[in-house]
């Protein structure tokens, strides 16, 4: 039989300074465990911003195009609200309201601070809203913000049917 010799096991004092160091780093290791996390929804919560603002864009560039003439363009469009009728009859606003971006009553984007759109001429001068049928290009502003960052999305659509 083994006897016990003093030095076997720890002292309640070894014990004691070893729970307060694992208590230390769980505190240091938690709060740096909660920044990772806090920087990946941040960036997770930005790029899908960014993704639904790309895709609004694209969306209203593809309707623009489909406007037949100058005529079609309604001169009640403005800075902040852009309306037309497309080649199939259809009318289509789009504007702001209050966060989000509506093409008549739906959602495009959201997280929007503010929406701009600018109208040119075939030789790229601004031209005054409401567009007129001198009207060729129209530039398309998003300010976002999303998870307390700020970025601008923007887009120059060439009416492919008016000469």
């Amino acid at each position: 039989m083994r006897r016990k010799n003093k030095n076997d096991g720890f002292t309640l004092i070894e014990l004691v300074i070893v729970i307060i160091l694992v208590a230390i780093l769980s505190v240091f290791g938690s709060k740096m465990i909660a920044a990772i996390f806090n920087t990946l929804y941040t960036g997770q919560n930005i790029v899908n911003a960014d993704w639904q603002a790309r895709v609004g864009l694209e969306r209203m560039t593809r309707d623009f195009r489909t406007i037949p003439s100058g005529s079609n363009i309604s001169n009640t469009s403005t800075a902040s609200q852009f309306v037309f009728t497309d080649s199939t009859g259809t009318s289509h606003t789009y504007n702001l309201s209050g966060t989000q971006v509506l093409s008549s009553t739906e959602v495009l984007v959201d997280g929007v601070q503010s929406l701009v759109f600018t109208y040119y001429d075939k030789n790229g001068n601004v031209i005054a809203p409401p567009p007129t049928a001198l009207t060729r290009y129209i530039g398309i502003t998003l300010d976002i913000n999303q998870a307390n960052e700020n970025f601008t999305l923007s887009t120059a659509v060439y009416l492919w049917n008016l000469r």
